[in-house]
């Protein structure tokens, strides 16, 4: 009967965008505070988990895809402080909803759009295992943006998401990538040059 169907839960936009303001506000942080400390063992953890979902994202199944990516995005901010971590933690379980609502709307789509989230996190994978600490920053709060913005722009079209341009603003991700100093996206290697010469 109509009165026995599963409860979906209400749709929100200002929760929305408060949540995933918080989270680039956050982890914006955290990936600066994890990638001068990332080791050979967190490389390989980032390959290994970025094949994985890969792999899953052939079959476009969400329920396969969630663990995975939630490991991927751990280990983006595994050198923070456990406090902080904690919190990551319960931000993306507030927007597990929000994330699978996500994950299907790009699904009914094209291949083209699983292949923008690949490309999107091969490219913060990339910059974290490079020592790129901004880069990766701004990589992944402009990801977060991307995932908040398309359910916005799908469930609530009218909606203005004030926070998340602010807490873009903040850190520093209001622009395009091609608009970042060169400095911004200096590899490890670079900086380590740049401050040996400059003592």
């Amino acid at each position: 009967e109509h009165n026995q169907r599963a409860r979906v839960p209400s749709f929100d936009p200002s929760i929305v965008d408060s949540l995933y303001a918080s989270r680039i506000l956050l982890e914006a942080l955290c990936i600066r505070l994890t990638v001068p400390r990332i080791d050979s063992a967190d490389v390989e953890a980032l390959k290994s988990t970025l094949a994985e979902l890969d792999q899953v994202a052939i079959h476009m199944d969400a329920d396969a895809w969630e663990e995975p990516h939630r490991r991927f995005h751990r280990l983006l901010v595994s050198h923070a402080g456990n406090s902080m971590r904690q919190k990551v933690a319960s931000y993306a379980d507030q927007c597990e909803y929000y994330r699978r609502l996500y994950y299907r709307l790009v699904s009914i789509q094209t291949a083209r759009s699983a292949e923008v989230i690949a490309a999107e996190h091969r490219a913060i994978a990339s910059a974290c295992t490079e020592g790129q600490a901004d880069l990766a920053a701004h990589l992944l709060t402009r990801h977060y943006a991307r995932t908040a913005l398309t359910v916005l722009g799908q469930m609530a079209p009218e909606f203005d998401p004030v926070a998340i341009r602010m807490a873009l603003q903040m850190v520093g991700a209001d622009t395009p990538l091609s608009d970042v100093p060169s400095s911004k996206r200096q590899t490890r290697k670079e900086k380590e040059k740049k401050n040996v010469t400059s003592i």
